[in-house]
């Protein structure tokens, strides 16, 4: 048993790690997205309010949603600046660096803290990407891009990502016109899909992510036949060290890495998942 001693540094660092992570989520930031600003900075307080009983984070928070909401354009979009080559900002749909991103957050917030307001621009965001859709593979989906006719497949910057936004927008709101729409999304890939592009944020176990969340929440075996399919593929797969270990190269890459987002860490996971589904959540972005 520990002394009490140890209970005084067990406690002193648990205060000191404590305040070094508040000081991290209240970091002075000028983007809006989900990867690398406003909104994923706001989706991290959410979840450490409540997992690290953060409650004076609520101040924090609703800034960060009266920001977003000020720098939000009439018709329900954001200007999204990723580097220097667009001063303006670009209308970026995708989940990790556009507009669904925002929107993602937004959701959250409206669900832990309701706010008529937060609400309003939410429904705005949303709206205003089912109006940026178009036809693509015979299915109605969106574009990397506002107006552009270039597609993207996965989650990262893609249809996929941002048909989970619906998904989870059907989930806590239940209007119907979500589910259509992720479903359209969902439907642009075969159903035995064939890819060597493995990872969570731009292949298939991110995508599996997807369809399995899918299934949760719309009750449809198409999407848990779709997810496992994926399981096959990575079955197949797997590279066999000659110690007996497995792992898997992610497109044209030649050395396995660790990384959850583009490497082996992410595949395990969606394979963890696969088989504990009622006790394993969607990756990072769970509310």
């Amino acid at each position: 048993m520990c002394g009490h001693g140890e209970d005084d540094t067990f406690r002193y660092l648990g205060k000191k790690y404590t305040n070094l992570i508040a000081t991290i989520l209240r970091k002075p930031n000028t983007s809006l997205d989900l990867a690398d600003g406003l909104a994923g900075q706001g989706l991290a307080m959410i979840q450490c309010a409540e997992l690290l009983n953060f409650p004076n984070l609520a101040a924090t928070l609703h800034e960060i949603v009266n920001t977003l909401i000020r720098r939000q354009n009439g018709d329900g979009s954001w200007l999204i600046q990723k580097d220097d080559t667009s001063k303006k900002g670009i209308k970026h749909t995708g989940l990790l660096h556009g507009i669904a991103g925002i929107a993602y957050f937004l959701l959250a917030y409206t669900e832990r803290y309701y706010s008529e307001t937060a609400k309003k621009s939410l429904t705005k965001a949303l709206n205003w990407l089912l109006k940026e859709r178009s036809l693509h593979n015979g299915q109605i989906t969106w574009p990397i891009n506002a107006g552009k006719k270039e597609f993207d497949p996965w989650m990262e910057y893609g249809y996929s990502g941002v048909a989970f936004l619906f998904i989870k927008a059907f989930e806590i709101l239940k209007e119907p016109v979500y589910k259509e729409a992720a479903t359209s999304a969902l439907l642009i890939h075969p159903k035995l899909i064939s890819s060597n592009y493995l990872s969570q944020a731009n292949g298939i176990t991110g995508l599996g992510e997807i369809y399995l969340e899918a299934n949760r929440v719309f009750k449809e075996t198409e999407w848990h036949e779709r997810a496992t399919h994926i399981i096959y593929i990575l079955k197949h797969t797997c590279k066999v060290h000659s110690d007996g270990r497995i792992y898997w190269l992610d497109g044209a890459e030649n050395v396995p890495t660790a990384d959850f987002m583009i490497g082996n860490s992410g595949i395990l996971h969606y394979l963890i998942r696969y088989i504990n589904k009622d006790k394993v959540q969607f990756p990072l972005l769970s509310i």
